[in-house]
């Protein structure tokens, strides 16, 4: 049966557009098929996922790895924690690797370093400290001692200034061998006894400040028998109760001693003797005047006069000679 010609053109209608649309689509494949770059599926940097689709492992961000880092540049997420990638720590006050520690591990430590400081203390090693790197000293100050001559222990700016260095001490020795000075001997600070003087033999007495009396390489004395005699002008209070003695003349024989003032004193004449390295007391007497400068006879040895004491004390202003 012949259809109707408005049906056999409604027929033809839909035939040619089911034909177009064909033809569109394979077109399409075609094209795919020749150049991937057309159209937005295609995979430009070989990742497994095309370029503008969603992305095959799980985040949607665009995939391209320009730092190759391993990471797409929008997701930076290679752990699967849902933070960003780890950094490396640096000494700022921050978490840069993202482990929950601000600085750790000391970033930037470890290393040497001069702290500015002066002696033992100058040297020292970096540390990250409340997020800036600091130099710390590797030493302490510690107290200058002898034991380390040639350092700056206390960090100070001086080197080797003991404590004491140079001041005035007591030696535990007689005479001017008990003024001694603080010195640094070996690694010991020591008081040492002043170079005293030549040793004399036969009197022993310790000269040379050594600790030693009459030992060998001494000399005769000027006397003999290790005696020599006192200086001229030598004061003293050996032997005095009240007031000084000065000597006024002196050899190996005897010597002359007198109040050292006008005010006289009180005086043992054979203690005072004996300290001056005579035996005994001779003559005395007294004057109105020291016998060092006696203005009627200066120089004179014997003189007249009273004392109120009974000898060998003698009192006020008076002299006397000692001899061997």
């Amino acid at each position: 049966m012949r259809l109707p010609l408005p049906y056999r053109l409604l027929i033809f209608a839909l035939l040619c557009s089911l034909a177009a649309c064909g033809s569109r689509r394979v077109s399409s494949d075609d094209d795919d098929d020749d150049d991937d770059s057309a159209d937005g599926d295609a995979d430009a940097d070989a990742d497994g996922d095309a370029d503008a689709d969603t992305d095959a492992d799980a985040d949607t961000d665009a995939d391209t790895d320009t730092d190759g880092d391993g990471d797409t540049d929008a997701d930076s997420d290679t752990d699967s924690d849902g933070d960003a990638d780890e950094g490396t720590e640096i000494c700022n006050g921050r978490d840069d690797d993202g482990d929950g520690r601000i600085d750790d591990g000391d970033p930037g430590g470890g290393e040497l370093c001069n702290t500015a400081l002066d002696g033992a203390c100058a040297m020292g090693t970096t540390r990250c400290v409340g997020g800036e790197i600091e130099c710390e000293s590797n030493s302490d100050p510690e107290p200058e001692s002898c034991a380390n001559m040639g350092s700056d222990d206390d960090c100070n700016g001086w080197e080797d200034d003991v404590p004491l260095l140079g001041d005035a001490c007591d030696t535990g020795m007689d005479g001017d061998c008990a003024d001694g000075t603080w010195v640094c001997e070996g690694q010991a600070r020591v008081c040492e006894p002043p170079e005293g003087e030549t040793e004399i033999c036969d009197n022993l007495a310790d000269e040379d400040c050594d600790g030693l009396t009459d030992e060998a390489g001494c000399e005769d004395s000027e006397c003999g028998g290790g005696f020599s005699p006192p200086d001229v002008g030598l004061d003293g209070s050996d032997g005095a109760s009240q007031g000084e003695w000065t000597v006024c003349r002196a050899d190996c024989d005897d010597a002359w001693v007198s109040a050292a003032t006008a005010d006289g004193g009180i005086y043992d004449m054979n203690d005072v003797c004996q300290a001056l390295g005579y035996e005994t007391y001779g003559q005395f007497g007294g004057t109105f005047g020291t016998v060092c400068g006696y203005e009627y006879e200066a120089g004179r040895e014997l003189y007249e006069g009273s004392n109120s004491c009974t000898a060998p004390e003698i009192c006020y202003t008076v002299h006397w000679q000692c001899t061997r």
